[in-house]
């Protein structure tokens, strides 16, 4: 989406700078080129590195759990980004051990920054979730008590893993970068110019939200809301009439933040159907363990 919006911009500029444009652009993708060139056995032992990790923390998670019978299946790699460890039999977790693996053994050479979700098989519904950060501080919650016995998989989210490259190379992408944010400053300027009567803010059923004054609009009067019920409001407003799962709304409202328990959600969807009980036709539906439908009838 950001690169999509880069390129727009670059359009906006028409044909003034395109010639240090292409410059620019041809001295990025050769500095791209060239790191690639050194990256593909070195990505390749790290993804070793973070599968042996991660088969450990199962290994050590069962037996912690009194099993040591069962074999630790292989990872799956769900995306560039994402690796979830499953499990053939049923396992009983401990959050305090899950924790003390996932920083032991993944240390500040595979990742500094991750998320550990820990899912239902059947349900795909979070039951656990923390976040490791060593360049700051996030409270690690339920430790010292224990997760049921249950079929689970655990997905380990990385954020932030580290990237080889020559000072040179980088140093190379980092000027040739900036040039191109520089320019596609220029054409966002010149975009909001042409865009000026655009707020930016969401309407249905009558209602508004207004995301700068934390608020919805409806008729002359003002509704205030909490920074979550705001960022629930304009995930439901964003897609009225479509479903929005639970698990979307938990990890963008709670789990990037840190962790939630699963009450916590049902908590503000009732809060926010009493503020959009001013219009009896604005409806948020449930359907029963999947998600909500903001409906307007």
């Amino acid at each position: 989406m950001i690169v999509k919006r880069i390129f727009e911009s670059f359009k906006s500029l028409k044909k003034r700078g395109m010639v240090t444009l292409v410059a620019l652009l041809s001295v990025f993708v050769l500095a791209v080129l060239e790191v690639t060139e050194d990256r593909p056995q070195e990505s390749v032992l790290l993804d070793q590195q973070t599968e042996l990790a991660i088969r450990g923390i199962g290994d050590q998670l069962l037996r912690h759990a009194g099993d040591t019978q069962t074999p630790v299946p292989p990872v799956e790699y769900l995306n560039e980004s994402t690796v979830r460890l499953g499990f053939s039999t049923a396992l009983k977790i401990k959050p305090d051990s899950l924790a003390r693996l996932s920083l032991r053994r993944i240390d500040e050479s595979l990742a500094t920054r991750f998320i550990v979700n820990v899912r239902e098989v059947e349900s795909q519904k979070i039951v656990y979730a923390f976040e490791i950060d060593r360049k700051g501080e996030h409270d690690i919650p339920c430790l010292g008590r224990w997760l049921t016995a249950g079929d689970y998989h655990i997905d380990f989210h990385f954020y932030d893993q580290p990237k080889s490259a020559s000072n040179y190379q980088l140093s190379m992408m980092g000027v040739a970068g900036f040039a191109l944010l520089f320019l596609a400053f220029q054409g966002f300027t010149e975009r909001k110019k042409e865009n000026a009567g655009t707020d930016g803010k969401l309407q249905a059923g009558g209602f508004e939200v207004d995301r700068a004054q934390s608020c919805l609009y409806f008729k002359e009067e003002q509704i205030l809301l909490t920074n979550k019920e705001l960022k629930l409001a304009v995930l439901l407003f964003e897609n009225v009439g479509k479903l929005v799962t639970r698990d979307y709304l938990v990890e963008e409202i709670w789990v990037k933040e840190g962790v939630v328990t699963g009450r916590s959600l049902d908590m503000f969807i009732s809060r926010l159907r009493k503020k959009l009980a001013l219009n009896p036709k604005m409806k948020i539906t449930n359907q029963h363990g999947k998600g909500y439908v903001l409906m307007v009838e």
